[in-house]
C-alpha cells in the first residue's frame, strides 16, 4: 500500500493513521467473516448433528424397525415388512397399511384409528390397548393376535381369520365382523353391541360376560361356545348353528335377510 496514495491527507503522519486505520478495518471485516463462518459451520453441524439424533420417523422405521412412540400419522407403509417391529404408542392415524407383514409386531396402545390394514398378516401381533376405531382390516391374518383392552368401535374386519384372537375386554361396538373366523377366540367381556356377525364362525369361543345386546349373529356358528353372564338381549339369533350335528365352519352359506 503506497502513501501518496492518500492524497486527501495533508502529511505523511496523517497517511500513516489513514493506514493503520484501513488495516485496522481490513482486520475487523477479516474476523467478522471468520466469526459468520464459524457460525455458519456450527449451525450446520447442529442440524445435521439433530437430524442425526432424531432422524425421520419413517426412515427408522424402515431402516430399524424399532420406532416406539414414532409420529406416522398418514404414513404409507403398504406391501412393508414390519414382522417383529416394535411400533408400541405409535400415532398411525390414517396410515395405509394393506398387505403389510406385522407378523409378532409390537403395537400395544398405538393408535391405528381409521387406518388401512386390510389383507395384513397380524399373526401373534401384540395391540394390547390400541385405538382401532374405524381401522379397516377385513380380509387380514389375526390368527394369535392380541387385542386385550383394544378400542375396535366401528371396525371393518370382515371375512377376517381371527382363530384364538384375544378380544377380552375390547370395545367391538358396532363393528362388522360378517364372516369372519373366530373359532376358540377369547371373546369374554367385551363389548360387541351392535356388532355384526353375519355367518361368523364362533365355535369354541369364549363369550363369557360379553356384551353382545342388538348385535346381528344370523346364521353364525356358536358350536360348544362359553357363553357364562353373556347379554344376548335383541341379538338376531336366526338361523345360528349351535348343535353338535352342526358342520363345522368352512364355507357357510350367507344368512338371507
Amino acid at each position: 500500500m503506497k502513501i501518496d496514495s492518500y492524497k486527501g491527507t495533508d502529511n505523511k503522519s496523517d497517511a500513516y493513521t489513514e493506514i493503520v486505520r484501513d488495516l485496522m478495518r481490513t482486520k475487523q471485516t477479516a474476523i467478522l467473516f471468520s466469526c459468520f463462518s464459524l457460525m455458519t459451520i456450527m449451525a450446520i453441524a447442529t442440524i445435521a448433528s439433530s437430524r442425526a439424533a432424531n432422524p425421520d420417523p419413517l426412515q427408522k422405521l424402515l431402516d430399524t424397525k424399532i420406532c416406539p412412540g414414532c409420529q406416522l400419522i398418514g404414513a404409507d407403509l403398504s406391501a412393508v415388512d414390519l414382522s417383529g417391529a416394535n411400533l408400541a404408542n405409535a400415532e398411525l392415524r390414517g396410515a395405509s397399511l394393506t398387505g403389510a407383514d406385522l407378523r409378532e409386531a409390537n403395537l400395544s396402545g398405538a393408535n391405528l384409528s381409521s387406518a388401512d390394514l386390510n389383507n395384513a398378516d397380524l399373526l401373534r401381533a401384540n395391540l394390547s390397548g390400541a385405538d382401532l376405531s374405524g381401522v379397516d382390516l377385513g380380509n387380514a391374518y389375526l390368527a394369535d393376535t392380541d387385542f386385550s383392552g383394544a378400542n375396535l368401535s366401528g371396525a371393518e374386519i370382515h371375512h377376517a381369520d381371527a382363530r384364538q384372537a384375544n378380544f377380552n375386554r375390547a370395545n367391538l361396538s358396532g363393528a362388522n365382523l360378517n364372516r369372519t373366523l373366530l373359532n376358540s377366540a377369547n371373546l369374554s367381556d367385551a363389548n360387541l353391541n351392535r356388532a355384526s356377525l353375519r355367518d361368523a364362525s364362533l365355535n369354541r369361543a369364549n363369550l363369557d360376560r360379553a356384551n353382545l345386546a342388538d348385535a346381528n349373529l344370523c346364521g353364525a356358528y356358536l358350536r360348544k361356545i362359553s357363553q357364562n353372564e353373556a347379554n344376548f338381549s335383541g341379538a338376531n339369533l336366526r338361523d345360528t348353528h349351535t348343535s353338535r350335528s352342526d358342520p363345522e365352519w368352512s364355507t357357510p352359506e350367507k344368512c338371507t335377510e
